[in-house]
């Protein structure tokens, strides 16, 4: 990830202790590489579900249903 960033392993790795805090660029940039939001990212708000668009009300209301069961339940 550090290579990613464009960043030194030990600066990364003082970040992930909370020994020190990446500027905004790079918080913008690490977002960029999960893919999620900079809300995602800080835990602000829950991660989005995929997109699906069923159209069918009760097709989409089994799955959902369906996706809020564990794995081996599933």
């Amino acid at each position: 990830m550090s290579e990613l960033l464009g960043v030194s392993p030990r600066g990364y790795n003082r970040w992930e202790t909370g020994a020190a805090a990446p500027c905004l660029d790079t918080v913008v940039k690490l977002a960029d590489i999960l893919e999620v939001s900079l809300d995602e990212l800080v835990e602000r708000r829950e991660p989005e579900e995929p997109q699906l668009r069923l159209h069918n009300p009760k097709l989409h209301k089994l799955y959902r249903e369906i996706d809020r069961l564990y794995d081996e339940d599933q």
